[in-house]
This record gives C-alpha cells, sequence and structure tokens, in this order.
C-alpha cells in the first residue's frame, strides 16, 4: 500500500546554501507553495533542544570546528584511496538547516567574472558574468557599503574579519614584499592582490543560508519546511517525473509537485539521488538493480575540488595567533568579549588574511591563492582516512590552493538505500598542470615567509626542513600535508550538449518536471570558495522558475 500524497507547487530537495535561498525566493510569491525538504535537523536551539550545543556552535563564528564533529550535522563522507596522495580525504557535507553554509569557515568569496563568461562559453546561456552579477549584488549587505560590485540590502550580511592581529598585518606586508599588490576589495574591479578576507557574519553571528534565507522566510504560509526528511527516490511516468517519496520521522510519504521537484543536494546527494532514482550510467545502475529511466552518462562525473597545499610554521614567542589566544586567561577575555559584545576572535575567522595571485607574470588572471590561518595546521591518520588537526605549537599556516585545476574525479551510489556511503573520487593532482601549479604556488608561499616582515615572527617552519628546500621536498610536503578545500562541485554539470546532465535552465535532459540547482551543476570549479556560489545558484534559479512558470501560465 503506498502512502498518501501530497501536492505543492515546488517541492525543493535540500535546504542547503541554494536550497534556502531558491525556497525564500519562491515562497515570497504569496501564490506559490513550496515544501522544503532537509534530511538533516533544524539548526535552531529552541526547534531542536536535542542539538542544542552544537546548534550554538554553529551560530558561533569560532565554533566551526567544534560543530562539525557531531554527525548530526555533517554527512562525513571521505573519499577512496587517492592515487596521487595515497591517502583518504575527509570530505566533510553539511547535514543541518543552511547545509554546508552552516559547518564552513564562512570566508566570502565569488569566483572571477572570467569563470562564469566561460560558462557561458561553455553553453550555459544566461549565465555569464553580466547576468549573473545582479544575483550576487542582490543576495549581499556589504557592511562597507554598496558599490557596482557589491550589495547593500540583500539577505547575507558580508563584513570584516577583524580584529586583525600583527602577525596578520605582517602577511600582508610579505606579501607586499614578495610583489603582491595590495587590493581593498578583491571582488570589485581585480581580484589579484592581498586583502583581510571578509566573512559571512551578522552581528557576531553566522550568517548561513538558513539564517539568511530561511528564517524569514519561515513566517510565510505557502512555505512548509519539513527536517529529519530523507528522500527515498524519485517516482516517474515514463520520463515524467510523477512524484517524490521520502522518510520523515519514521513515516514514509510521498509528494507530487504541481510545477516541478528541484534538487538541491550538492556535488555528492544530487547525482545519488538521480542514481538511485534510474538516471545515471546505465550499466552502472544495472548492475545495482536499478532500473534505468534515462541514460545520462556524466551523472556522477566531473567531479571537482579544490586541493590545499599547506606550510605550517612555528612563531616566535610574544607573536600571537589563535592558539595562545584560545588558552589560558586569554581564552577567558576572548570568550568574555564575544559574550558581552559579540566581537572579537570568535566573532571571526582563523584566516584573516589571503592573496590571489599568479604562478606566471605572464597570465591574465590570478591562478592560485593563499589564506593565512593563524593557526598550525597538521593531518591526522584515523584508520585508513586522514583529517585536520590543530598542531599544539603556536603557528601560522599559509594555506595554497590552484584556483581552476584540471583534474577530474567522479561520485557515484554504491547501494539502493540513503544510507549507503558513496564511491567519491576527487582524482586530485591528477594532471601534469595541477602539479605544477601546485609546486609553484607552494613555493611562492615559503618566499612570502622567507620576507622581512613575516621572517621575524617565524621561528621555525614544522612542514619543511630550514634552509630553501628543492622541488622533490616541496612536492613531498603537498602531498603529505594537502587536504581537500571542502568546495566539491561540477558532478552533475549544465552545458549545451547533449551529454550535459542539465541545460542553461537547469532541466534534467531527457525528463520532465526536474531541475536541479547546487554546485553540482558547475561545469567549471570557480576561483575561489563555492558557499556564496552556490546561494547565487540559488538566486539565479529562481529567476528562471519564475520566468518559466510565467510563460506556461
Amino acid at each position: 500500500m503506498q502512502a498518501e500524497i501530497e501536492s505543492f507547487d515546488y517541492v525543493i530537495v535540500g535546504a542547503g546554501s541554494a536550497g534556502c535561498a531558491l525556497a525564500a525566493r519562491l515562497s515570497a510569491r504569496a501564490d506559490i507553495t513550496v515544501l522544503l525538504l532537509e534530511a538533516g535537523g533544524d539548526d535552531r536551539i529552541l526547534k531542536n533542544p536535542g542539538q542544542a550545543r552544537t546548534n550554538a556552535l554553529i551560530s558561533i563564528p569560532a565554533g566551526v570546528a567544534k560543530a562539525m564533529e557531531d554527525p548530526r550535522v555533517n554527512w562525513g563522507y571521505e573519499s577512496a584511496l587517492d592515487p596521487v596522495t595515497g591517502r583518504r580525504h575527509v570530505l566533510p557535507r553539511g547535514r543541518v538547516l543552511g547545509g554546508s553554509s552552516s559547518i564552513n569557515g564562512m570566508i566570502y568569496a565569488r569566483g572571477q567574472r572570467e569563470d562564469y563568461d566561460g560558462w557561458r562559453e561553455m553553453g550555459c546561456i544566461g549565465w555569464g558574468w553580466d547576468d549573473l552579477s545582479p544575483c550576487f549584488r542582490r543576495m549581499e549587505t556589504n557592511l562597507r557599503g554598496e558599490d557596482e560590485y557589491r550589495g547593500g540590502s540583500g539577505p547575507v550580511a558580508v563584513s570584516d574579519v577583524g580584529p586583525l592581529l600583527p602577525i596578520s598585518h605582517a602577511a600582508r606586508q610579505a606579501c607586499i614584499e614578495a610583489g603582491i599588490p595590495a587590493n581593498p576589495d578583491i571582488w570589485g574591479a581585480s581580484q589579484e592582490g592581498v586583502t583581510p578576507i571578509q566573512v559571512t557574519v551578522a552581528n557576531g553571528r553566522r550568517a548561513s543560508s538558513s539564517a539568511a534565507y530561511l528564517r524569514p522566510a519561515l513566517k510565510r504560509t505557502n512555505l512548509c519546511l519539513r527536517t529529519d526528511a530523507e528522500v527515498l527516490q524519485i517516482e516517474f511516468e515514463g520520463r515524467q517525473v510523477s512524484a517524490l517519496s521520502y522518510r520523515h520521522r519514521g513515516e514514509l510519504r510521498r509528494v507530487r509537485a504541481r510545477y516541478e521537484i528541484v534538487l538541491c543536494g550538492g556535488s555528492v546527494g544530487s547525482p545519488m539521488l538521480l542514481e538511485r532514482s534510474g538516471v545515471g550510467q546505465g550499466e552502472r545502475l544495472r548492475a545495482l538493480g536499478i532500473e534505468v529511466v534515462h541514460e545520462s552518462r556524466d551523472v556522477g562525473e566531473n567531479l571537482q575540488e579544490h586541493y590545499n597545499a599547506s606550510l605550517q610554521y612555528q612563531l616566535r614567542p610574544g607573536v600571537l595567533a589563535f592558539t595562545q589566544m584560545s588558552r589560558g586567561l586569554n581564552a577567558v577575555r576572548t570568550a568574555l568579549q564575544y559574550g558581552l559584545t559579540r566581537k572579537g576572535l570568535m566573532a571571526g575567522s582563523v584566516g584573516q588574511m589571503v592573496a590571489y595571485a599568479k604562478t606566471d607574470p605572464a597570465l591574465d588572471r590570478p591562478d592560485f591563492k593563499i589564506l593565512f590561518m593563524l593557526i598550525a595546521t597538521t593531518t591526522r591518520k584515523v584508520g585508513e582516512k586522514h583529517t585536520l588537526a590543530i598542531d599544539p605549537n603556536p603557528g601560522i599556516t599559509l594555506m595554497t590552493c590552484q584556483l581552476r585545476p584540471e583534474s577530474r574525479g567522479s561520485t557515484h551510489i554504491t547501494g539502493l538505500g540513503p544510507d549507503d556511503k558513496p564511491d567519491i573520487r576527487p582524482e586530485f593532482l591528477s594532471t601534469a598542470k595541477d602539479r605544477e601549479v601546485t609546486l609553484k604556488a607552494v613555493r611562492r608561499a615559503t618566499e612570502i615567509a622567507a620576507q622581512p616582515a613575516l621572517a621575524k615572527c617565524i621561528e621555525r617552519p614544522l612542514t619543511l626542513p630550514e634552509g630553501s628546500p628543492d622541488d622533490d621536498v616541496l612536492y613531498s610536503a603537498l602531498l603529505r600535508t594537502g587536504h581537500p578545500g571542502q568546495h566539491l562541485a561540477g558532478s552533475c554539470r549544465m552545458g549545451g550538449d547533449g551529454n550535459s546532465v542539465v541545460d542553461h535552465r537547469l532541466r534534467v535532459r531527457g525528463i520532465e518536471g526536474l531541475r536541479i540547482a547546487d554546485c553540482s551543476i558547475m561545469p567549471q570549479l570557480v576561483s575561489g570558495n563555492t558557499n556564496v556560489p552556490a546561494m547565487m545558484i540559488g538566486e539565479r534559479a529562481s529567476d528562471i522558475l519564475l520566468a518559466d512558470r510565467n510563460t506556461t501560465a
């Protein structure tokens, strides 16, 4: 006996960065009904007292590391054994309202104009920079003020990271000494340069997509939210979506969308649901006993991720960084400052300064970045997988990242159930160019650390031997200490060709009534963090859905 079926105009699967933005924008129309399904729990303390401690840590910017340890808010994915680095990597993904925007580092990053113009050249009509710039502006309230690049009245607060510690000023000056210019706003006219980061933080609280978009929208009677709702399968009549089945707190339910179902499950979740429902590579699905509804070869392919290659340095006695500020009396002072004023280090990020630069001066735009972290990170082996940990020494990490990797991996289901862990293969550094650019970026980081402004703060390197290490030593270090950037993208790529999973209107090719709106649709990973672009995708999806609704009404 099948469960009774409900009906809404739109059903959104996943209340993450994109899903919350999309639900808020669609439900702003009083004549539209929206059901938003989230596998995780509520991020509000009073609505979810059983998760109160973790929810409190989510809201405190400096509580991210502890919050991420709770499996109730983190899917806890890990990669297959990576053939180049020889390790299994931890791949955190949010499982709570706000998705990964509730457990990320809150760094505001938009990507470069050329990233989106490149999408347009791949056949993604309506996804060039001129098309998307209005979405970025309308989503943010930048506390520096509004201009032609930045918004001043959007739901997402963007604030300066401050207060900057002296070591952050030293890192900025060292970049300048190394030939990287100062840039007051790397998300303005030009991205090249070094600058204090901005963060998605409002009044000392994390501005996740849940806090920014969803909570205000939940006052509307036409928006229905269900947490702890585990989507099982999309149902079809032929190739037309007919319904969606999900388990809500132990009860099997079904729902029909009068217009469309939109997947916002991210670069792991969305291809998993497609494959479980019969959309993907035929031989792979048949091997698992799944009836093929539509052959789509690229589902789960084209997976991209940033690889962070990190260098750690121990600081001289007396040079303050996050480690000292989080211990003893300093920790008490920092906590009191935050509790009384919602300001201080607990209201910001452990990364305060970032540089976007070129490995070759002849390049037309930056191809790597360095994030200066106020802690010395290290990798810790837990079983077969490696995860990040904090070195007990007061230190600093120069975290480098190639912005536009060529390497392509995959993510696919391993079983029929939603609890079956996916097979995720990022394939880090699998091309010669990726290895070359990453090595050059790490070399530039050692040059910056050797500049007078920063060298006088450093006691000794923790990652490298003293002196000037050769390329073999550097490459060994980046393989040993590197880790994922938590920016998975591309596994349901958008494109103008028939092999792409979705078209430029986000419609799943070969299927009626189904769209995808999350980072999985990115044909090429953007040059920076992905949380803000994910919310932009939710914004852009609302434009597309409303325009198409008006056309067919």
